[in-house]
């Protein structure tokens, strides 16, 4: 297995961080010949590597993705309107998570990229059970994420 050097990390990290922030869709492929939701190149690779060929998988991912984007671009127009500054704020706030997210994800993986995709694989799950259980309610989700927190080592 081939080691990842700490440029390939930054790299990756940089990559995820630009795919997560960006739009679900490409603006080529916005829509299949169906009426469905195309995901952008980048997503489906993420999905096959994470799927690989169990379809049932695959069709899950690509549904909650399209869902999750489908509801952050309603969050956010509820929030900021056509407001620009806003909407780059908020932007802003999300990359932060998300290089909080990597950075702990990196100090507990190292580079052991089969345990990073695990572990991104955990939050997300923990991210769905807090939106079911909490909605919009801040303190039930500090809550949460303070009964849920993951074990280190």
């Amino acid at each position: 297995m081939k080691k990842t050097t700490p440029l390939g990390i930054l790299l990756s990290v940089l990559a995820f961080l630009i795919l997560a922030s960006g739009s679900a869709f490409s603006k080529s492929q916005n829509n299949g010949r169906d009426g469905e939701a195309k995901l952008d190149s980048r997503i489906e690779q993420w999905v096959q590597k994470t799927c690989g060929e169990d379809v049932a998988c695959v069709e899950k991912k690509r549904a909650h993705y399209i869902d999750r984007m489908e509801k952050y671009k309603a969050h956010v127009q509820k929030k900021c309107g056509d407001d620009a500054v806003c909407r780059q704020e908020v932007r802003a706030k999300y990359m932060e998570r998300k290089a909080k997210k990597e950075k702990r994800i990196a100090k507990h993986c190292g580079d052991d990229e089969k345990c990073r995709d695990e572990l991104r694989e955990k939050y997300n799950e923990r991210m769905t059970d807090a939106r079911k259980k909490c909605g919009e309610d801040k303190a039930c989700w500090e809550r949460f994420y303070e009964d849920n927190r993951p074990a280190t080592h």
